[in-house]
């Protein structure tokens, strides 16, 4: 499981944290900010299985989101959440919390499943439906590639000025 992007208080990734704690799975968080030492102490204190990548550059995003199971996005103050899209485009579920941009990109039961703000059961939940479910999520996210291109959001985009 994973995720790629700014360490901040913001993002709430401790929620991330805590779904893996006392389980099999790994976290592999790409990316920096200023959490990263708190975010850090806390996988230490509650013995979660999470490896620091620091940044990664935008041409390794793509094998980063195509080797995870899952990528998970806990931030609630998302205006586009692009890089679940990314992800979705890479054929790898995503599960996100049900707030802001993410309630209209992850699309539960196709792209992923979406989980409380704060509830840890709940992201646990949302966790184990993708990666029981990781042949029919991989293979409709792959699906949407065509709905997520730069081309695609220019004519949705061209169609609206049309209108007006």
């Amino acid at each position: 499981m994973g995720y790629t992007g700014r360490h901040g208080e913001e993002k709430r990734l401790e929620e991330a944290i805590d779904a893996v704690a006392g389980t099999e799975m790994t976290l592999v968080l790409g990316g920096d900010g200023p959490a990263r030492e708190r975010l850090e102490e806390r996988a230490a204190e509650n013995d979660a299985d999470v490896r620091f990548l620091g940044f990664l550059e935008r041409e390794q995003l793509p094998a980063f989101y195509s080797t995870l199971d899952v990528f998970i996005f806990p931030s609630p103050v998302e205006t586009q959440g692009l890089v679940a899209l990314e992800a979705t485009a890479c054929g790898t579920p995503v599960v996100a919390v049900d707030a802001g941009a993410l309630t209209d990109s992850v699309i539960q039961g196709e792209t992923g499943y979406r989980y409380q703000q704060g509830s840890i059961g709940d992201c646990q939940w949302a966790i184990t439906r993708c990666l029981e479910e990781a042949d029919r999520l991989a293979d409709l996210c792959r699906r949407r590639r065509p709905m997520l291109s730069v081309e695609h959001s220019i004519e949705q985009l061209a169609v609206i000025y049309d209108r007006l």
